[in-house]
């Protein structure tokens, strides 16, 4: 921490006020605190009040390995691997009276990579400026970015953010992309936890079952080509692909939570491929799918614990879902 003068000297420097004016002015809010703080934490104060940042912030830059849905304001370096095609849209929205409009918008992702994987950045409409004059090969900062979940999958919006193209120490596309294709490479970390200790951002393991599934649609559609959410088939690319998601109740004992499987999650507790299911839903209906759930059968769900806006509760994602090794389990608990 800076002492008290060196603090002032900063002050007129940057204000180019009187160093008495600002001496009296920092006394003034050392009376105003009671004198709880010292003079200095007065200083530091005065110095915030005026817009100068004395105490300057560290950046931190993540692994993709260490992304996870609903971060806030990230920064992550990697190399540009693909840039996609820029998507033209329309959709219905609504103004302010509730009144419907026509709305016609762009889409573009990009993926970058490092040393422990490869993550998708999705930018809409005026976003997509930022990256003009970039090309696949460039080092790029992200900055100030969120992560937002897409069917179990993170990936990179800009929000306020901003994207820069930078000098960096970088594996090549070839190394990211021979990496990537590594199991341990794209094997994400879970801690094993009970639900009952559980909290928002956490990035858990844990051995339960199925108690409740929710009479929820067990299909949603995307388009193949831009991988964006559909109706039925998409306005640009004239197609649409069904896609498995299973909600419900998950229990290990120690308490429950809300549950979400998507795509590969929820072939694995239905026992069966999408296509399959998709088969059958129109053969029969989603009752003869979802009694093809085993409820009460333990497996090991590995994902992200997140807060669901609309129920206002937390939600387990699952990224992946295992049978239980009845042997790896008996010497865990031996250990």
């Amino acid at each position: 921490m800076k002492n008290l003068n060196e603090i002032i000297d900063k002050i007129v420097e940057q204000t180019g006020k009187d160093r008495n004016e600002i001496l009296e002015m920092v006394k003034q809010k050392h009376r105003d605190m009671s004198n709880l703080i010292s003079e200095e934490g007065a200083a530091y104060i005065v110095a915030k009040d005026m817009g100068i940042e004395l105490i300057k912030k560290r950046e931190y830059n993540l692994k993709v390995c260490n992304v996870i849905s609903g971060m806030q304001n990230i920064n992550i370096v990697g190399r540009i691997t693909r840039i996609d095609d820029v998507k033209n849209f329309k959709t219905k929205r609504k103004d302010d009276q509730g009144a419907e409009y026509d709305f016609e918008g762009r889409v573009c992702s990009l993926h970058i990579g490092d040393d422990t994987g490869v993550i998708r950045l999705v930018l809409w409409n005026d976003e997509i400026d930022n990256i003009k004059g970039l090309n696949r090969g460039d080092v790029i900062r992200i900055s100030n970015g969120y992560v937002k979940d897409n069917f179990g999958i993170p990936e990179i919006r800009l929000g306020g953010g901003k994207i820069e193209k930078i000098e960096k120490e970088m594996p090549t596309i070839e190394e990211i992309e021979r990496r990537a294709k590594k199991p341990e490479v794209q094997k994400r970390f879970y801690n094993k936890m009970n639900i009952a200790d559980i909290k928002q951002g956490d990035s858990a393991s844990i051995r339960a079952c199925l108690v409740q599934i929710f009479q929820t649609s067990m299909f949603f559609f995307t388009c193949p080509e831009c991988g964006i959410r559909v109706k039925d088939k998409c306005e640009v690319h004239g197609k649409g692909e069904p896609n498995l998601v299973i909600s419900g109740v998950a229990d290990d004992g120690t308490g429950n939570i809300r549950i979400v499987l998507f795509r590969n999650s929820a072939e694995k507790v239905l026992g069966l491929s999408t296509n399959e299911a998709w088969k059958l839903f129109k053969e029969s209906d989603a009752d003869a799918l979802r009694g093809r759930i085993q409820l009460g059968k333990d497996f090991i769900f590995n994902g992200f614990v997140k807060r669901n806006q609309m129920f206002d509760r937390l939600e387990f994602v699952a990224n992946e879902v295992k049978d239980v090794d009845i042997k790896e389990e008996v010497e865990r608990l031996l250990k």
